[in-house]
């Protein structure tokens, strides 16, 4: 869901808005709405979706008498004293290498400090902002204080993975399917891990994921529309939202699909999960979002090492942001 902005400006997708009912669209979270639509106009038939969670060691949680952490601040306390007890060498694992990666991970912490990387309407950064300096600071001292290994600033999903499966890290960040990973033949904490939403700052109780996943868009050079409209619709609808549920195990698009008697017979916890998570999407409405995306990243990744401060970093990736959306990134 990284490329609505793109297709749009390059009119390599139709726009549907016109091609459905004025209601169809209301049927999707309103995070998926956003991904899925430039400036008003949608792009995309979502088909499904992925959202980032929160692992963790019930088993050394039980074992200590610590509860799962419900806010970052607790996650970092809990972290730094499992690691303590010698249970566990990491606290916590998430991504943050020079990728889209890290802009994922960015957009949920700068979310939740009650900020985002883009003003409303996508044409100057926000990244300046204090609730952007706040997410920074605090996935910096992450990093600095051991909660989480400095090899963070080289992680990507499989590392973070192996962190975790295992045995190495307590807590992990990561998308839905590391939920099969941790519980799988394979894995050395299978059985002993729960599942929760992405905690949140203290003060707030809005839990935040960004949106992974696929959606349909047609081709408007298409010898045969008709035929592309009727499967990209269909794919979108009930009924076949429900099979998606049902057979192929990902979370679906449609809201109402994903609390429906099908998800709940899957007895897999992302699904109970979800429902209750607010999606942010990143600002891929823009045509130049790979470029913002990057200018994201590469400062972050900085700022999170220590090569540069957060007034500094966050400067830095605004300029970089700013050259971005006015088309003259290299």
């Amino acid at each position: 869901m990284a490329w609505p902005g793109q297709f749009a400006k390059n009119k390599l997708a139709t726009p549907v808005n016109e091609l459905v009912g004025a209601d169809f669209f209301e049927q999707f979270p309103e995070g998926l709405r956003q991904a899925a639509s430039v400036d008003g106009t949608y792009y995309m038939f979502p088909l499904y979706i992925d959202e980032s969670f929160f692992l963790y060691r019930q088993d050394l949680l039980d074992k200590h008498g610590f509860q799962v952490p419900r806010s970052w601040e607790e996650v970092k306390d809990t972290a730094a004293k499992l690691v303590d007890t010698g249970d566990v060498s990491y606290g916590l694992a998430f991504q943050g290498d020079v990728y889209e990666g890290l802009t994922c991970n960015v957009t949920e912490f700068v979310a939740d400090a009650g900020g985002s990387l883009l003003n409303d309407d996508l044409t100057r950064p926000e990244t300046t902002s204090s609730e952007t300096k706040r997410a920074f600071e605090f996935m910096r001292s992450l990093i600095a204080d051991g909660a989480a290994p400095r090899a963070t600033l080289t992680y990507q999903e499989q590392d973070t993975n192996d962190a975790f499966s295992g045995g190495r890290a307590a807590f992990l960040r990561n998308w839905s399917y590391a939920w099969g990973i941790a519980n799988g033949p394979d894995s050395a904490v299978a059985g002993k891990v729960g599942l929760a939403a992405r905690p949140t700052f203290d003060g707030t109780d809005e839990h935040h994921s960004t949106i992974g996943g696929w959606g349909n868009s047609i081709n408007p050079h298409t010898q045969q529309p008709a035929a592309a409209l009727t499967f990209a619709r269909w794919m979108s609808s009930e009924t076949a939202q429900q099979f998606l549920t049902r057979e192929g195990g990902v979370l679906p698009a449609r809201s109402a699909s994903l609390v429906s008697e099908d998800a709940k017979r899957q007895n897999r916890p992302t699904y109970d999960t979800a429902a209750g998570i607010t999606l942010v999407p990143r600002p891929t409405s823009t045509a130049y979002y790979p470029k913002v995306s990057q200018g994201v990243y590469q400062n972050g990744n900085s700022i999170l090492g220590g090569q540069a401060s957060v007034d500094g970093g966050t400067r830095a990736m605004a300029s970089a942001i700013s050259l971005a959306l006015s088309g003259e990134a290299l």
